[in-house]
């Protein structure tokens, strides 16, 4: 007896009594929940959760470039090549995407140019000298009006901001880096780039390693100047193919460089200068990249890969522009100092002879 009323005593400390309409109902108080301490030979498991992202891609990209092989029926030097400008095409959507927001850009771009001149003729001026402070507060005022100018034209033409036509090019490099390593891995490649992130060398000896087996059709295919698709090119004809499309592909990318206004205009701002220095890196990897490769030694399969996805983009450029039109940026005219008249009787300098005779039959 005096037990059970002990143990009523210390149940009111365990729980708490709540009278509800479905009846009573017992809680647990916290402060003895919180005073509960695991059993020292109790342990904790969890469910583990391995990385299969990896070897499901490295497995899709090989299922794509055997299908495209079984289905064509063509030879793997073909094949390769026809798989590569396959994946390059599939990303044709998201360079119109991009080609459309440049569009856009410059379609607000050419207005603004002509409300700059307006706004810097219209700029309030204080009474009394200049001063450093006025034009200080001057070329605020006119970057303020040039910004309200912009968003009223960009509800009626929205588009991203020019970074993101940098970055969205470069979400292809996952697919291009992936199925790369497919292809070294179908050619026996043990130094794939999987091992030298993972640091382990030169051998790739991870359990997706053994995921894309060796292609005997490597072995036994050949082009006309090789033994097989295994080994390096010993003439040095692919890596030479594909330096020639990696430049012209960067030179097409890049485009023209700006003029020596221009340039000075985006020198003062830090994503003005990247755009002069970007395109400078690119055309650098796009010479430095191949001659990577042939110190390397890569297998000629890997090298017909790179070649499809090269000649590919050179292909889809100008296709992309015609389909979705391309704008042409009317550059705003530049105040040029005017050239000093000759006197009677006086004779050109000997560097502006050409310019005197093209000023006389200028003349009316």
């Amino acid at each position: 007896m005096h037990g059970c009323a002990a143990a009523l005593r210390y149940v009111p400390s365990m729980f708490s009594l709540h009278i509800t309409r479905y009846g009573l109902r017992f809680t647990a108080s916290r402060s003895h929940v919180g005073n509960l301490k695991p059993h020292p030979l109790l342990r904790t498991f969890h469910a583990s959760r391995p990385n299969q992202l990896l070897p499901e891609l490295l497995q899709l990209s090989h299922t794509a470039f055997q299908g495209v092989h079984s289905l064509t029926g063509l030879s793997w030097a073909w094949s390769i090549p026809l798989t590569a400008a396959l994946f390059r095409a599939s990303w044709i959507p998201v360079q119109c995407f991009i080609a459309q927001n440049r569009r856009r850009r410059l379609l607000v771009s050419q207005p603004l140019l002509a409300w700059r001149q307006i706004y810097r003729r219209s700029v309030p001026r204080p009474p009394g000298p200049p001063k450093d402070e006025d034009a200080a507060k001057a070329s605020q005022w006119v970057k303020e009006k040039l910004e309200m100018r912009q968003a009223s034209l960009r509800k009626d033409l929205p588009y991203m901001n020019l970074k993101w036509e940098f970055l969205l090019p470069l979400s292809f490099l996952p697919i291009w880096f992936l199925n790369a390593e497919t292809i070294r891995r179908m050619s026996g490649d043990t130094r794939t780039a999987m091992a030298w992130i993972g640091g382990r060398g030169h051998v790739d000896d991870s359990a997706e390693s053994v995921l894309i087996p060796l292609e005997p059709g490597l072995e036994l295919e050949s082009l006309a100047w090789t033994s097989d698709l295994i080994s390096s090119d010993p003439y040095l004809i692919l890596p030479g193919i594909f330096l020639c499309l990696s430049v012209w592909n960067a030179r097409a990318a890049v485009g023209k460089a700006p003029d020596s206004f221009a340039q000075n205009d985006l020198r003062r701002t830090l994503l003005g200068r990247l755009q002069l220095e970007v395109p400078q890196a690119v055309q650098t990897v796009a010479f430095v990249f191949p001659l990577i490769l042939v110190w390397q030694g890569i297998p000629s399969a890997v090298i017909l890969y790179l070649i499809g996805s090269a000649a590919t983009m050179i292909v889809q450029r100008p296709l992309i522009k015609r389909l979705m039109g391309e704008t042409k940026v009317i550059k705003p005219l530049n105040a040029r100092i005017p050239e000093p008249m000759l006197k009677p009787g006086e004779r050109p300098k000997k560097w502006d002879l050409y310019a005197w005779k093209r000023s006389l039959k200028s003349m009316p």
